[in-house]
């Protein structure tokens, strides 16, 4: 691949049926591209982007499956950034889950380690602001929590500008690791997740 081409990785969880459509655009556009599979997530995005400088890994390291949609560009100026994303909407493309722009920074990352970052993004954007009004931890009785459970407590909450209650689970060690107590602000993720603000 030549390094100063516009290029995009594009990995869906499921091969969808429009693929060939997308991949007409791509080539339409003259972009270069790569459809990713979950073994490609392991790899570092500079050495799938074909920057010069990065290599292959070899290593065994697990590759885990991404349940989302992602589209990732390099050497994309903001006008062809427009360009590419009229042409998938006018062919009817459905919108991908979550979009990235590699830098020299994140171009050292796994494709994997990307998608978090992004994930973790998107999912803060899309957060409401809440407060928590109690935590009821978990009751294990006299015998003490089992080996291998993992303490859920329960959060009592609020959304800010609003008076009714809502509870959510979470584990109470990550409450702990986050600092989230009775009377912080945190944010509430549209799949129930609590992250600290």
């Amino acid at each position: 691949m030549n390094p100063v081409q516009e290029t995009v990785l594009l990995y869906y969880p499921k091969k969808p049926k429009y693929l060939p459509k997308i991949k007409s655009i791509f080539v339409q556009l003259g972009i270069q591209f790569r459809i990713l599979d979950a073994a490609s997530t392991a790899q570092k995005i500079g050495y799938l982007t074909g920057r010069t400088g990065f290599e292959k890994s070899t290593s065994d390291v697990p590759f885990s499956k991404i349940p989302q949609s992602v589209l990732v560009m390099d050497h994309f100026s903001g006008v062809r950034m427009d360009v590419l994303f009229s042409y998938l909407k006018k062919a009817g493309i459905p919108s991908i889950d979550l979009k990235a722009i590699v830098t020299d920074t994140n171009a050292d990352w796994t494709f994997f380690a990307l998608y978090q970052e992004i994930a973790k993004e998107h999912a803060r954007m899309h957060a409401r602001r809440a407060i928590v009004t109690r935590i009821e931890e978990s009751d294990f009785g006299c015998e003490g929590r089992p080996d291998g459970v993992i303490a859920m407590d329960h959060v009592y909450l609020r959304y800010e500008q609003e008076s009714e209650e809502f509870c959510l689970m979470a584990e109470d060690e990550q409450l702990y690791a986050d600092h989230i107590d009775e009377n912080s602000t945190v944010l509430v993720t549209a799949d129930g997740k609590i992250l600290p603000l």
